[in-house]
């Protein structure tokens, strides 16, 4: 355990290199996944895919291992699970390098929200205590392997939690904890939070 935590720290240290994010680049662009999810992970095809562009990368490399193994599961995971593959077949430190990449990328807002939802979702957002694991600003998750929620699609936002509410989102110890959290929001709360988080900058 500690030999393997060890290598992860390890990883991340080099990841932050110049040399390890351009591997990143590169192999964003040959596996396809700028298909769905744009140039540098900054403007998916559809509101239905998360913005990747800033987000932690810990939280990166966590979820495509959850796919890659088939534990995460819920709406778009059967796509991801062949390019979480593809990714990771030459080795681990091909997750870390796409995962540094896309961290180091520049967030590119625009979402369309509803203005008149957003000071809800904020006030639900406090309330409901999402602050305690994300951060003021759904910007600054107390641990790297949580999200940045931050400019994520009100769409995006809404699918997601419903998943956790449904139980249609499970496998990862992100969605046991955010499971019963999900059920505490009402679903005109869902709506609300999820324009606040995508009227927000990362």
């Amino acid at each position: 355990m500690k030999k393997s935590a060890i290598l992860i720290s390890a990883l991340f240290f080099v990841g932050l290199t110049p040399a390890f994010a351009e591997d990143g680049a590169r192999l964003f662009q040959r596996k396809g996944c700028t298909t769905c999810h744009g140039v540098g992970g900054a403007k998916p095809i559809t509101a239905q895919y998360p913005s990747l562009a800033g987000q932690n990368a810990e939280y990166i490399v966590e979820q495509l291992n959850s796919f890659k193994d088939g534990h995460r599961t819920g709406i778009n995971a059967q796509q991801m699970v062949q390019f979480a593959k593809s990714i990771s077949k030459d080795g681990a430190e091909n997750q870390t390098a796409v995962a540094s990449y896309l961290a180091a990328q520049a967030f590119v807002g625009g979402n369309n929200v509803d203005a008149d939802l957003v000071e809800k979702g904020k006030a639900a957002f406090t309330e409901k205590g999402c602050t305690s694991c994300h951060g003021e600003g759904a910007n600054a998750p107390i641990m790297p392997a949580y999200p940045k929620l931050a400019g994520l699609s009100p769409q995006y936002v809404i699918n997601q939690l419903n998943a956790f509410r449904d139980g249609s989102r499970k496998g990862t110890p992100n969605a046991d904890a955010m499971a019963p959290m999900a059920t505490t929001l009402a679903p005109e709360e869902v709506a609300a939070v999820a324009n606040y988080l995508g009227s927000l900058s990362r």
